[in-house]
């Protein structure tokens, strides 16, 4: 595995050829405090009170299932919205079916509003430059809804290669399908994602390069060079490559 303490200089004269990126809280963002009051709220009325906070916890440790199991439900996207409301809400200690199909209900109804999701306009600047100087651009995202979020956001026209669990693979493993895709060597390809484990440690594992984007500074205890905290800091490191 390369190390990760390995500098990824922005003066070194290789190329990146292919440069994928994570979606959820990388390029494609959504509401969500207005989303956490709503499921607060709804569960108050349901008779299982929380708060946002407790919330918020569960759905952290829920995320963990979501991104590394979701592959398993790639024939049925609903039923893997489903189980992450039931682990959600078991972890608030609320295991009626009811309130578990209501919520479940509700994401879904969320999930199908475009208005619920944006992508910042940097974001789209970053990847116009990007396709401009000939880079192929691939999204690899373990949700199952990416492309339905792509849409949403108006961003799939900037991607050759779209990769999710829906190809029956969990996140970590379709880095490799990537480099079967391009053919590229995997020191001209570079992965840029907000999560430390499926967004730098697995893409290396494959010899691909890595960088963490931190846009709120949650690693700032990671001694890592390859973090970065904003857009403008990934167009500086990439166009000043070759």
């Amino acid at each position: 595995m390369t190390s990760l303490r390995e500098p990824l200089s922005p003066d070194h004269r290789q190329r990146y050829q292919v440069v994928s990126f994570d979606l959820d809280r990388t390029l494609i963002f959504h509401a969500k405090g207005a989303k956490q009051e709503q499921v607060v709220a709804m569960l108050a009325q349901l008779g299982c009170p929380t708060t946002i906070a407790a919330y918020r916890a569960a759905t952290q440790v829920a995320r963990e299932f979501h991104d590394v199991l979701g592959y398993k439900f790639a024939s049925d996207p609903a039923a893997l919205r489903s189980k992450y409301v039931q682990v959600v809400l078991e972890l608030l200690g609320c295991a009626d079916a009811m309130v578990i199909d209501a919520v479940a209900a509700f994401y879904h109804a969320y999930d199908q509003d475009a208005a619920n999701f944006f992508a910042p306009t940097t974001a789209a600047a970053l990847l116009d430059t990007l396709r401009q100087r000939g880079h192929t651009l691939a999204a690899i995202s373990s949700n199952l809804f990416a492309q339905q979020r792509l849409h949403h956001c108006a961003l799939s026209g900037y991607f050759a290669h779209v990769l999710t669990p829906a190809l029956g693979f969990p996140k970590a493993e379709l880095y490799r399908l990537l480099l079967e895709c391009t053919g590229e060597n995997p020191a001209r390809v570079l992965h840029i994602g907000d999560d430390p484990i499926l967004d730098v440690l697995a893409p290396q594992s494959f010899g691909i390069h890595a960088m963490l984007f931190d846009p709120d500074r949650k690693y700032t205890t990671l001694a890592w060079p390859a973090i970065v905290h904003s857009y403008a800091e990934m167009r500086e490191y990439l166009t000043a490559r070759g």
